[in-house]
Parts: structure tokens; sequence; C-alpha cells
């Protein structure tokens, strides 16, 4: 039950009590795959255990995983148990995670949950162009040891040509397909200029009144 909870609370949002009560009866519910599985977790130590011929072996895969092996044994095991048990009935539950399925152009819905999905974890950073950095590209100059106010002005000037540079690429790549704000982010938008458009409403609508006052 406590190894079974543990997992539960990383993966769901439940109260203690939901918690208690699922765990329970995935421990009574499963419980020859879990026996299995927490032996198979705990393999090295009770190949230490036996000692003889299966020490060195034991000593050998605690070395090589440590604690890890069973914590990854027992996580997938608890991930294809709620995938099976749970996750059919939980609205918006993602099944299969960390699994690639490739996608063909012509499942367009598929195709457009998978988009919708990775604009998701999509950063400002990958969404707009960035100029890529060579050594043959410009450079910032470099001060000597000993330097005056022409070498700082040098230093000023190699600056703001690589500014200039980097703000001529993202105009004219700006437009490129991959980085065309998705649906997803054309909503977010569509939703903020609205909300700001109301808050520009209400100062003005507040003005208004102060002024008759």
């Amino acid at each position: 039950m406590t190894m079974h909870m543990i997992t539960m609370s990383v993966t769901y949002e439940l109260k203690f009590r939901a918690l208690l009560k699922n765990s329970f009866l995935f421990t009574l519910g499963l419980l020859p795959q879990n026996i299995f599985f927490l032996l198979l977790g705990f393999l090295p130590f009770l190949l230490i255990m036996l000692g003889g011929f299966f020490l060195p072996i034991g000593i050998i895969i605690m070395l090589l995983f440590g604690f890890s092996l069973l914590l990854l044994i027992w996580t997938n095991f608890c991930q294809w148990a709620y995938d099976k048990f749970i996750n059919d009935k939980v609205p918006g539950a993602k099944k299969n995670r960390g699994i690639y399925e490739k996608v063909k152009e012509s499942d367009s819905a598929a195709l457009k949950q998978y988009r919708i999905q990775a604009a998701k974890y999509r950063s400002k950073l990958n969404s707009r162009p960035i100029k890529p950095i060579t050594d043959d590209e410009l450079k910032v100059a470099e001060l000597p040891t000993s330097f005056n106010r022409d070498d700082i002005l040098k230093l000023n000037e190699s600056k703001q040509a690589i500014y200039e540079d980097h703000a001529r690429y993202v105009e004219e790549h700006k437009n490129d397909p991959e980085f065309a704000p998705t649906e997803e982010e054309a909503e977010i938008a569509k939703k903020q200029k609205a909300r700001e458009d109301r808050i520009e409403k209400a100062k003005k609508e507040l003005m208004k009144r102060e002024k008759h006052r």
C-alpha cells in the first residue's frame, strides 16, 4: 500500500482518504503482480542475502543500479496498472506517457492532438526565430588588458551590430511555418487581448466617473 501511495501521490491529485482507498484496492486486486514486481525490484538484495555464488552478482547489480532499479520496475508496473484501470475513467488523462507514437499526415485528428500537446511545452525561446551563432558570424570585440575610451566604443559598436543583425534575422524569418503560433497559442493570445481591452475600458470608465465627481 505504501508503494502504491507514493506512486499515486506523484501521479494524481488525490485527497488522503481517496489515496488510502485506491492504494488498498490496488494492493488486494493486484496482489500477485505486486509481489512479483516487488521481488523483481528487490532482486539484488535477495541475491546478496543468499550469499555464496549469488553474492557478487547482487553486489555488482547494486553498484550499477542501486535503488533506482527498484524504483524503475515499480513505477513502470504502476503506470501500466493505472493506464489499465484508472486513466480511461479520468477525463483528460494521458495514456502511454513517454511512448512516442508515429503520426501519419493522413490522420489529421491525431496530428492535431499531437501538435496541441507539443505546444504546451513550447517556450517563448523556440516560438520565435533565433539566429544560429557560428565562429564566422559577428563577434563581440575584446577589451585589451589596458583599454581606453576608443576600445569601449568599439565594444559597444560590436554589440550593437550583433543586436541589429539578429533583429534583421527575426524580421526575415518571423513568418516561417515553424514559428507560426499554434491554435492554442492564438486562442491564449486572443483571451489575453480581450482581458487587456476589458481592463483598459474599466480604467477609462473610472476616469470618467472621477471627472464627474
